[in-house]
């Protein structure tokens, strides 16, 4: 019998991960997301960045959804699970439980592998060894983000990227992206986030000014991230009361 696609890990969340009204930050979940995707792939031999491979992963569309809010540090449990390929499209799902196993946060990203000498996304399908789950946290597959008319958005600052951003492939590394815009979202204290979804376009690199604007229309936030008028990343947050 073929062994199930899922991996678990355990986390310690610190200070560091909750912002200045004691909710835990997207950077935060972001990245035990990343980190657990990553330690899933190197068990799977499917780690790109190990092997000095041309390919490297590339996330293009993430999300996630707090179920019962985390207000201190814990340790927290993280299982994550790749399901089966569709065309170049790999979509993998996470679940944060604490130690009772109540389920806190669940999340889901898409993913494609992205050729470096080509420069382009490889049309060939990649299968990972093993029984894939059928299991979605969500009931809609991650969509686009519907960009608004700049003329309807608040511009709200440009940030200049900074080496601290970078990651092994020198692109800002995708939990970082978060902390732009919760700095461009400002939340008041009685804000707090209750999904929050991203669509990465675009790289960015070293020393980018990228424009960052925003919109709340209702309990939903949207934002975008402009490099010379070119549409970098979106993102969606809905935030509760």
């Amino acid at each position: 019998m073929d062994k199930i696609l899922e991996h678990t890990e355990h986390f310690t969340l610190t200070p560091g991960s909750f912002d200045r009204y004691s909710n835990i930050t997207p950077y935060a979940v972001f990245d035990i997301f990343q980190e657990v995707a990553a330690q899933h792939a190197n068990i799977l031999d499917a780690n790109f960045n190990k092997t000095n491979s041309e390919f490297f992963w590339l996330l293009i569309r993430s999300k996630y959804e707090i179920i019962k809010p985390i207000t201190k540090p814990i340790k927290v449990i993280v299982k994550t699970w790749p399901l089966k390929p569709e065309r170049i499209d790999y979509e993998r799902e996470y679940q944060v439980f604490d130690l009772d196993n109540n389920l806190l946060i669940k999340g889901s990203s898409k993913w494609c592998i992205y050729d470096s000498v080509k420069n382009t996304i490889s049309r060939e399908t990649f299968h990972f060894s093993g029984s894939y789950l059928n299991l979605r946290n969500f009931d809609q597959p991650l969509k686009k983000i519907k960009p608004l008319p700049l003329e309807e958005l608040e511009h709200v600052y440009n940030y200049k990227v900074m080496p601290s951003f970078l990651d092994i492939n020198n692109h800002v590394n995708n939990a970082k992206y978060s902390i732009m815009v919760l700095d461009a979202l400002n939340l008041s204290k009685n804000e707090s986030i209750k999904t929050i979804e991203f669509n990465f376009n675009k790289e960015l690199k070293l020393n980018d000014i990228v424009s960052i604007y925003k919109k709340k229309i209702e309990n939903t936030y949207f934002v975008y991230g402009y490099l010379n008028n070119v549409l970098h990343f979106a993102s969606k947050v809905e935030v509760t009361k």
